[in-house]
């Protein structure tokens, strides 16, 4: 359990950290969106997401009904922030889960389809096991309400449990990561198909071992081909207890069905390990960040080139050291070339927003440092950027009322 900080401690401490860091931990500026509470939605986990028009979408692990009987501070919620003419946003709770066949504990990011309809997964009641989590969908009402479907509930048997991840292809297919379950209780990779009478066709991509392909499966992304990337957590060519997980390729068979390569396998050793957030840049290189490994220990920024031969080579173009970061969570590019991402945590167990450009060596830019305040504690999740180049986000901790905040930062 997290230990109880005064107000007053924290901001001790974060004056602090502001000495020494110096101005670069203010390079950025940081504004509040919204301070999360204990009734309406609370510790968010999986960043938020802009539609069309510049409202944002995200979820809360907990808050909203707490008739879900699972010793928790409520369910969790489906969220939507809207921008109001001076500066401030609303929030509005679009979906209140009932711990029931819907599902509960939000765990996935948010996906939209091309219509506008929003995507989703729980991971189940924890204690009942009466389900190991649902895949859902929200629709639009066109009168600011949204309609709940349910497209598939896991068993935990060999189609998996816990969703972790979730992301869509060009033809609205659905493909997510499973922390649990499979046939070797190491996780799977998923796809969800829409059917033609609205039904959804639920198969497997991969089964992992924990072995040599990897086990506990992370995230998942597309390339600019179409072509299905991901991490797990476990496993490595090792094949030991010590393997650090794997970046992974799911390739379609000509008959159906995919088969996996791995493209880098960890040991927590320089290269890091937990690799997470993987995304690419025009040339079809592939970057991520290794929570933990690293020189130091503290995690890592990761570069991974394409061979002429199939191999992927790799590059490590930062290394964390806890002052300047630690665990990192998110990665995204910015319109500059730059990469942005977050730690956990920071000097001060806070967190941070940083800044490096795109080669080996690169110094890291501090972009904004959580006091642990107001401002935030702890960014998971992963981040977005607006067109003109603001950061957005969320906090697990912090916030007005110590449960968590929506964050924008201007770097």
């Amino acid at each position: 359990m997290k230990p109880t900080v005064s107000f007053q401690s924290k901001f001790l401490v974060a004056a602090m950290i502001v000495l020494a860091l110096g101005s670069a931990a203010f390079a950025g500026t940081e504004k509040t969106l919204h301070s999360f509470n204990e009734a309406t939605g609370n510790g968010p986990q999986n960043g938020v997401i802009f539609d069309a028009v510049g409202n944002l979408y995200g979820t809360a692990f907990l808050g909203g009904s707490r008739n879900c009987n699972n010793f928790e501070d409520g369910c969790g919620v489906v969220f939507e922030m809207s921008p109001k003419a001076n500066g401030t946003w609303s929030y509005n709770v679009i979906y209140e889960f009932t711990g029931g066949t819907d599902g509960l504990h939000p765990s996935t990011q948010l996906v939209f389809d091309a219509a506008g309809n929003l995507y989703g997964a729980t991971h189940g009641p924890v204690d009942a096991r009466t389900s190991y989590g649902t895949v859902y969908e929200l629709s639009p009402n066109g009168d600011g309400t949204w309609r709940f479907s349910l497209l598939y509930t896991f068993t935990g048997g060999n189609d998996g449990g816990q969703p972790d991840w979730l992301v869509m292809d060009s033809s609205g297919n659905l493909y997510g990561t499973t922390e649990e379950g499979g046939s070797y209780g190491q996780g799977v990779v998923f796809e969800l198909s829409p059917g033609s009478n609205g039904t959804w066709n639920f198969s497997l991509a991969h089964t992992f071992t924990g072995c040599q392909d990897g086990g506990v499966p992370m995230s998942l992304a597309f390339d600019a081909k179409g072509n299905l990337y991901g991490t797990s957590q476990l496993g490595g060519l090792k094949c030991s207890p010590s393997s650090g997980g794997t970046i992974f390729e799911l390739i379609p068979n000509s008959g159906g069905g995919w088969h996996e390569s791995v493209l880098d396998s960890f040991d927590d050793g320089p290269s890091g390990g937990d690799t997470l957030n993987l995304i690419f840049d025009a040339a079809g290189n592939m970057y991520g960040v290794g929570i933990l490994g690293g020189k130091n220990g503290s995690g890592v920024v990761l570069k991974l080139t394409p061979g002429s031969n199939g191999k992927w080579s790799e590059t490590v173009l930062h290394n964390f050291n806890g002052q300047n970061g630690f665990e990192p969570q998110a990665l995204i590019f910015g319109s500059d070339g730059q990469l942005y991402g977050t730690t956990k945590h920071g000097p001060a167990n806070y967190g941070l927003v940083f800044e490096i450009a795109n080669q080996a060596g690169a110094p890291e830019n501090i972009v904004y440092a959580f006091t642990g305040g107001a401002d935030g504690d702890q960014p998971q999740g992963p981040i977005i950027l607006d067109q003109a180049g603001n950061i957005y986000g969320t906090t697990g901790n912090g916030g007005a009322n110590g449960v968590g905040a929506v964050f924008e930062i201007t770097p």
